[in-house]
């Protein structure tokens, strides 16, 4: 869960790992504030129903983030995103 390999670097991504209050639990949501969202990544293989409810409910209760939508590339093995 703390490592990432090099490739991966520009992601830029943060990994956080806490320790859970209910030992019962296997999961726990972590409250933050709706100006942390920056942006969601819409996968290239979604519905376009399960795209636009998606994106309603992230609208909804996070309007600042922005919603990128992955598209194949045609001659690369390569994702491009566009804005939903």
């Amino acid at each position: 869960m703390t490592a990432k390999a090099q490739d991966w670097a520009y992601e830029r991504e943060w990994r956080v790992v806490l320790h859970l209050t209910d030992p019962n639990e296997r999961t726990q949501d972590i409250a933050f504030s709706p100006k942390e969202l920056i942006a969601v990544y819409l996968g290239c293989r979604m519905s376009d129903d399960h795209r636009h409810e998606t994106a309603a409910k992230i609208r909804e209760k996070y309007p600042d983030a922005k919603i990128l939508v992955a598209e194949k590339m045609e001659r690369k093995f390569d994702l491009r995103f566009r804005d939903f």
